[in-house]
Parts: C-alpha cells; structure tokens; sequence
C-alpha cells in the first residue's frame, strides 16, 4: 500500500511553493536593507546579478502558462506583468558588468526596480504565503469582505506619499477608484482602504516639510495599521523617507511602535504576537 505522506506533492502544491519563492525574492528585491542583509549572510554572492538572473528563473518567457489561477490571483497576474515589463526594460540601462551592491543602489535606475519590486510585493502580502504541503482554496468572491473602515490622510506630495504607504503597509493602488489628476489616490487591502488626498496648491504651498520629517504634533489623531514584519516595515519607512521608533512596545496581542511619514504624519504600526 502506499504510504500517503510519501507521495508526490500535487502540481497546485509545487505551484504554491513557487509562489511562497516568488515572495522571498520581492521581499529582497524591494528592500535595501534586505538586500544588504543577504549580501551579509551570503559573501560569495554577487547580489545584484542575483535579483537580475532570479526574476527570470522564476518568470520564464511562458510564465501565464505556469503561474495560474487559484494560485495566483488575477491581482497578483496582473502585478507580475507590470514588474516584468519593467524588469525587461530597466535591465538593459543597468551599467554592464553590474555594480557591486554598495555602488548600485545609488543608481536611480536600482531604486526604480527596488519601488517597483515593492508595489508587487504589497499585492502578494494581501493573500501571503501558502501552505508547502495542502492545496489552497480561494475563497469566492462574495465572501471577500468589502470596504469596512478607511482613513484619508492630506498630502502635499499624494504621489510621494501615496508610495510609502503603500511599501510600508503592503496597500495595493486602486486604479479604478483613484484620480491621480486630481490628486486622489486610494490604496487598500481586504476590508480597509486610505485614502491619500492632495492639499490645494494654495494652502499647500504654506506648508514646510522638513528633511529629516518632523512629527506634527498638533494633530488629535493617529491611524494603526497591522503589518507582518515591523522591522522590514522599518527598513521600508526609513528608505522612502519617513522614520519608525527604533522601540517596539509589547501588548497583549501583539508589538507596536509610533512612525511618522514622510511629511510628518503620525502613524502607529503593530505586528501580531
């Protein structure tokens, strides 16, 4: 008889092993201090050609063959194309033999890649990693909570701003609800959306955003969000020009820390225990 727990994984099963891949690589790709960090702890690699050549073993030329429904989501299919066109493009401005890492990521066109690598990675963080051993099942549409909470936040800068918190939170952008024209950009995730709204030139010519950004602390509210890993959001927060406590605070449920965005805003960020 056969033993059950020897058989051969189901093709869904090794589908969802690469997709948990997948997410190891955005999670470098996005992050310069992931990509230090695995520099670190691998020497012998030559890093940039690593996030160069690792795309490509994953997202072959007939890659919306392989990475398919339920798996991937048609989000996240989408969001796949929309980095490989982009991937295909930056790498042949890449500066040939490839930097090392120190010297390439003060190429614009490495941090173009690095925020690209981010937006993707924030579509496959709202569904996440999948078991490496039971079949996933979606779940139906209908059943996908819909908007229940939100919060808005003015920006001088909507785009810069509306880009943070996307990498920092893992939002993805709504496109259909967004009117960039008008300065409205709305990002969200199952259940919740914030929306990013631009102050009027007028008023927002008064404002001073200072570098380093300087908490505003007249302001009587603050929004939390939950996030899985609160030192990668950190890593992420401080590259785009916003800045979280270095303390992490404990709570029953989970640990917390303050942030402020780019232009001063107060946020809290929380990570489940």
């Amino acid at each position: 008889m056969t033993n059950p727990t020897n058989a051969r994984p189901s093709e869904q099963v090794l589908l969802q092993r690469v997709r948990n891949q997948l997410i190891d690589y955005l999670e470098v790709a996005s992050s310069f201090a992931e990509q230090k960090r695995y520099q670190a702890k691998s020497p012998q690699l030559h890093v940039p050609l690593e996030i160069i050549e690792q795309w490509a073993d994953w997202v072959g030329p007939d890659w919306r063959d392989c990475l398919t429904q339920p798996v991937f989501c048609s989000d996240e299919i989408e969001a796949i194309e929309r980095f490989q066109n982009l991937w295909s493009a930056l790498r042949t401005r890449l500066p040939q033999p490839l930097p090392q890492l120190e010297e390439i990521q003060v190429d614009p066109i490495w941090d173009e890649l690095r925020r690209a690598a981010a937006s993707t990675y924030a579509c496959f963080l709202r569904v996440g990693k999948m078991s490496e051993s039971v079949e996933y099942v979606s779940v139906a549409a209908a059943q996908v909570p819909t908007v229940a909470a939100g919060a808005m936040v003015y920006a001088k800068d909507a785009e810069r701003l509306a880009q943070f918190y996307a990498a920092v939170l893992q939002l993805a952008r709504n496109a259909e609800e967004s009117e960039p024209q008008h300065g409205y950009l709305v990002l969200e995730a199952r259940g919740f959306q914030l929306v990013v709204h631009a102050i009027p030139p007028a008023y927002a010519a008064e404002i001073e955003i200072k570098v380093p950004p300087e908490a505003r602390e007249e302001c009587a509210l603050k929004f939390f969000f939950t996030v899985h890993d609160l030192q990668h959001a950190r890593e992420v927060a401080d590259e785009l020009g916003g800045r979280l406590d270095q303390q992490a605070w404990e709570a029953p449920r989970y640990w917390y820390c303050n942030g402020i965005d780019p232009e001063g805003n107060v946020f809290q960020l929380r990570q489940m225990k």
